[in-house]
């Protein structure tokens, strides 16, 4: 994905972790998160906020769009064959429970149906 970036986006690409993102504290102004969150662990998800929240400025924004349910499971990648990957359902009111512990206010929180069920989340770094 970095190679076909590079021909397309000007400026650094970079490769790395959510759980220690190698960026410096209140580098951004925003963090674009979708359909990332869904695949990191429920042990990880606050590690991963409190990531967020470190390269985040204050008041800079995060929007955020995960699965919502309950559960944990491998499933299909509709575009590969033989190919699985691990999904997180995630409680409404854990997730934003999670965000504010980890230093956000949440600015918005919504359900959207489609394929699978949504949580649209904006938050701010306080």
């Amino acid at each position: 994905m970095l190679s076909v970036a590079s021909e397309r986006l000007p400026g650094r690409l970079i490769q790395g972790d959510l759980r220690a993102l190698p960026l410096v504290i209140g580098q951004l102004d925003a963090i674009w998160n979708v359909a990332s969150l869904l695949h990191v662990g429920e042990q990880d998800t606050p590690r991963v906020l409190r990531e967020f929240r470190r390269v985040l400025r204050d008041h800079g924004t995060l929007a955020l769009i995960t699965a919502r349910g309950d559960g944990n499971r491998f499933e299909k990648v509709p575009y590969a064959q033989d190919e699985q990957r691990w999904f997180v359902y995630r409680s409404e009111q854990r997730l934003l429970g999670q965000l504010e512990h980890a230093g956000f206010q949440i600015d918005f929180s919504e359900q959207v149906e489609g394929k699978r069920s949504w949580l649209t989340i904006l938050a701010r770094a306080m």
